[in-house]
């Protein structure tokens, strides 16, 4: 069994979708968009590239893709996956944006703590 899924494992599934319900608020205040636009079907550019936003700073917390899915919409962990490989492949290849994304995800950390959250099983 690898490291991931004993933290799972371990981790109650109100848990993580407690986190990742979390970030599609922390994403939501930053974007515009409502948790609810985060979380439904409709696929504009943007609204899409806010829910990657959302699945990434749930997977860096250690939140399995399946998890992270399931608490945001019902989405399958295939889309979980693109969303996060979306965003790491966009840190990779502009340095701006890993800066941004590093910012993005202490000031999500910082508001985990503010609210007496512990940020998941894992820190990546």
């Amino acid at each position: 069994m690898n490291p991931s899924r004993i933290l799972n494992a371990l981790t109650p599934a109100r848990v993580g979708s407690e986190l990742a319900m979390a970030a599609a608020r922390f994403v939501a205040a930053k974007t515009g968009f409502t948790v609810e636009e985060l979380i439904g079907d409709r696929r504009t550019s943007r609204l899409c590239d806010s829910r990657f936003l959302c699945y990434w700073l749930a997977r860096r917390r250690g939140m399995t893709l399946g998890v992270i899915g399931s608490a945001l919409g019902g989405k399958d962990h295939g889309s979980v996956l693109n969303g996060v490989r979306a965003i790491d492949d966009d840190a990779k290849q502009w340095p701006k944006a890993d800066t941004a994304l590093k910012a993005l995800e202490a000031e999500f950390l910082a508001s985990l703590e503010k609210n007496g959250q512990t940020g998941g099983p894992s820190a990546h």
